[in-house]
């Protein structure tokens, strides 16, 4: 087990479970809806399993059955990594792990009054990624030690350190960005945005990196904003990708402060004007126009209702559809113009014949 097994690091949620692949899939995959795991590959796996799960909830989950609750959190994120797999946003350099797909595997129990009994319990497969969690390596103050060891997996290995200088943070910041911009751009709307969820490593694989990568492990409050109840695509009128600048502010980055150079926030600046965010996010992440690889502004139609970044929201999708379906019955109401006689038609010539003739007379 990992981090939630029993012991003292046992919480109540998704199990996790390292395991090493001694047998493939028998069927041939064309690996378009995950990639398959080769022989001998480690792959993580999370278990969501209801007996393990969370009895305290907060108060949009608690009319939910435990056992419903587990298969919102496993079907969300299995819709998320699915739909990030088919963008080709999954594995490395991204900042999802590699997607193996989703099973069912089958759970019997120790007790003797369940001896022969079976139940399922749903499994999603990803990438194991060897490294540290981010929320372990820094306090608000700044980060613990100058440099940290990359693994603790394997203590018989040499070991690897990486740097906790502050090029070396803000260099994991930006790949953390647009990362997540990236994702956003493809409709798959996080709510989870903090370090607890965040592993840094040097590993790909068997491949040890030059440059620690930074992988985001968990899902669970995702959506697919294109494949909601309410359909919405957010960035419908961008050409690239949104541009960071618009996307992140001190009060989203706050459970990153000490991450962040803690100078960031500054006495007289403050997170309502954060003057060092601003200006590295202008020069980490180039210009606002011409910017070959980030959109600041959307181009909407004229009478399209957006935010002042031309950013599609699921509420301004809501008014959107309310005035087109205004001006629709508005349209529906007025006299139908084609079942009016034209004036050179059949109908209109005996009545002008007549008026011709009284005038005559």
């Amino acid at each position: 087990m990992v981090d939630g097994g029993y012991g003292a690091q046992y919480t109540p949620r998704p199990q996790k479970v390292l395991c090493k692949v001694v047998q493939t899939a028998s069927a041939s995959s064309d690996n378009s809806e995950n990639k398959a795991p080769v022989l001998e590959q480690l792959v993580f796996l999370k278990l969501y399993d209801p007996l393990f799960w969370p009895l305290k909830v907060d108060l949009s989950e608690f009319c939910f059955k435990v056992t419903v609750r587990a298969g919102f959190a496993h079907s969300n994120e299995v819709g998320a990594y699915s739909h990030l797999f088919k963008a080709g946003l999954t594995g490395f350099p991204h900042l999802a792990p590699q997607y193996h797909g989703c099973c069912a595997v089958s759970a019997t129990s120790a007790d003797p009054k369940y001896a022969g009994k079976v139940r399922h319990v749903v499994a999603l497969a990803l990438e194991y990624v060897e490294g540290r969690c981010l929320s372990d390596l820094f306090q608000p103050s700044g980060p613990f030690r100058d440099r940290f060891r990359s693994s603790w997996s394997n203590p018989q290995e040499p070991p690897t350190y990486i740097s906790a200088d502050e090029d070396t943070r803000l260099s994991i910041m930006e790949k953390l960005m647009d990362g997540l911009i990236s994702e956003e751009f493809v409709d798959v709307n996080r709510g989870n945005f903090h370090p607890s969820n965040m592993i840094i490593s040097l590993k790909n694989g068997q491949t040890t990196l030059e440059q620690p990568r930074i992988v985001q492990i968990s899902y669970r409050r995702s959506k697919v904003t294109t494949l909601g109840r309410d359909p919405y695509k957010a960035y419908l009128y961008f050409a690239k990708k949104p541009h960071p600048f618009i996307r992140f502010s001190m009060g989203r980055l706050a459970p990153f402060f000490g991450w962040i150079p803690p100078s960031w926030e500054g006495q007289n600046l403050g997170r309502d004007t954060p003057l060092f965010l601003y200006r590295w996010l202008a020069i980490t992440f180039g210009p606002f126009v011409d910017n070959p690889t980030y959109t600041y502004r959307g181009s909407p139609p004229a009478d399209m209702i957006v935010d002042a970044k031309g950013i599609v929201s699921q509420y301004s999708m809501y008014l959107e559809n309310k005035r087109l379906e205004e001006k629709r019955h508005l349209e529906e109401s007025k006299p139908d113009e084609s079942n009016k006689p034209d004036e050179n038609s059949e109908e209109k010539r005996p009545r002008e014949e007549t008026v011709l003739a009284a005038e005559v007379l």
